[in-house]
Parts: structure tokens; sequence; C-alpha cells
């Protein structure tokens, strides 16, 4: 049986460290002479170390970004503040400009009623002389 290039120096990714641990896995525990283990363990080291180093990189984003995350926050939390009470001092302006328009409605019809009042009490004191 010919032997290949060190299996492990081919992993540098991922996706390479868990086609050579299927290989191994495949051919019966045997990685080019090398015990099926080995390949299962760097793998794993591999991609120990890989999400270790994505927590430690997500970890320093935040840090490095948490102020302009938490302005940005607040930015949206204000905008959306502001578009609220602009719907409520509209929806305050028009129940104002409605109760304004029955007010209107009412003193008219209050001043129409007097007016007959008058009206019929004119004609009353008339038809009495």
């Amino acid at each position: 049986m010919s032997r290949q290039p060190n299996q492990t120096s081919k992993c540098h990714s991922i996706t390479s460290c868990a086609r050579l641990t299927s290989e191994a896995a495949r051919r019966g525990g045997e990685a080019e002479g090398e015990k099926e283990s080995f390949p299962r363990e760097m793998g794993k080291k591999f991609m120990d170390s890989a999400a270790e180093e994505a927590g430690s990189q997500t970890v320093d984003y935040v840090k490095d970004n948490m102020q302009p995350m938490l302005d940005d926050a607040q930015a949206q939390i204000d905008d959306f503040k502001d578009q609220a009470q602009a719907e409520i001092d509209d929806a305050k302006e028009q129940a104002l400009a409605q109760i304004a328009a029955a007010k209107a409605q009412a003193q008219a019809a209050k001043e129409r009623a007097q007016a007959e009042l008058d009206e019929k009490k004119q004609q009353a004191q008339n038809e009495l002389k």
C-alpha cells in the first residue's frame, strides 16, 4: 500500500478535517496507516480551536462595538417614541377638532332654539295686545 503525504497537513479547514475523519471511519479505523483516533482527535482539536477563536472574535467585536450598538438602539427607541408621540398628538388634535365641531353644532342648535322661542314669545305677546 503506497503512503500519501501526511493527511493532518491537509487539515486546514473544518470541512477537510471532517472529511478526513469520515474517510478514516470508512476504512475501518485506518487512515493511511494511522489509527482512526488521531484524525478524529485532530479534527476535534481543530474544531475546538475554531470555536474558541470564533467566541473570542465575537467577544472582541461586542466589546469594540457595544457603545455604537447601544447608541443605535437608543436612537431607534427615540425614533419610535417620537413617532408614537406624533400619532398621539394627531389623535388628540383630531379629537379636539371633533369636540369643537360638536360644540359649534350644539351652540348653533341652541341659538336656533332660542330664536324660535323668542319668536313664539313675541307672537304670543302680540296676540295678547
